[in-house]
């Protein structure tokens, strides 16, 4: 099903609601649909309108494994498009979602014949890079405890709702796969999270995490992947 809506997508440094709203073709999909596969060729960019999406990919085990959320104005596929416009993940609707596509010759035309949107694009690479980099620092660490706070405080720097005040974000994982997402045991995490929750650092409602707004002072003091990064000289 589709329909008419505002859709935006959260590329910085360049308009591109008017190229954007020309092409864009917005499907409606219920909660748990696959419309994205990993290897499968991509028809542009895949733009998050409404609700969030999570990306998954395969491990050499055969297990699938979250590797991100994607929220509103996010796009799919972006890194993929320069590399060969095969996916490297399977995307699936968490909620019921809109999903738009920006086709990839429209987005390449835009691109190419604009210094503004070739910056922001290129900016916006980057800006992915960093963040990878970043969960990354949340997994050098040889302490679970240390893993787990890494990666929540990443998720709430990195969230877009970000306050003064808790801080809501998707959180899709059963505990296997979080656990297998930052490298440790089912029991450590289910114990972790429960330590957690009972110092009023993080409440789970289903599918999302409340993570307090001070998540840090809660916590207590560990040495995070942020300090190990530096002693690693990465």
């Amino acid at each position: 099903m589709t329909r008419s809506m505002h859709c935006a997508i959260d590329i910085p440094g360049f308009d591109w609601t008017a190229i954007f709203d020309r092409v864009r073709i917005p499907t409606r999909y219920p909660p748990g649909t696959t419309f994205l596969t990993e290897g499968q060729r991509l028809p542009g960019l895949f733009v998050v309108c409404t609700g969030a999406v999570k990306a998954t990919v395969t491990t050499v085990t055969g297990k699938s494994v979250v590797l991100h959320v994607h929220r509103v104005g996010d796009v799919i596929g972006l890194a993929d498009l320069f590399a060969g416009g095969d996916s490297s993940v399977q995307a699936s609707t968490l909620f019921e979602s809109d999903i738009c596509v920006f086709p990839w010759r429209t987005f390449q035309a835009t691109v190419l014949g604009d210094a503004k949107a070739l910056a922001a694009v290129t900016n916006e690479l980057g800006r992915t890079v960093k963040a990878e980099r970043q969960r990354m620092r949340s997994m050098i660490s040889p302490s679970a405890r240390a893993r787990i706070i890494g990666f929540l405080q990443n998720l709430r720097s990195n969230s877009a709702a970000a306050s003064s005040g808790s801080t809501t974000v998707p959180f899709p994982y059963t505990q296997e796969e979080f656990a297998e997402l930052i490298g440790c045991t089912r029991e450590s995490v289910g114990r972790l999270l429960k330590e957690l929750s009972t110092a009023g650092a993080i409440e789970r409602h289903g599918s999302r995490l409340a993570i307090a707004s001070d998540f840090d002072c809660r916590v207590g003091p560990t040495r995070s992947g942020a300090n190990l990064l530096q002693a690693h000289n990465l």
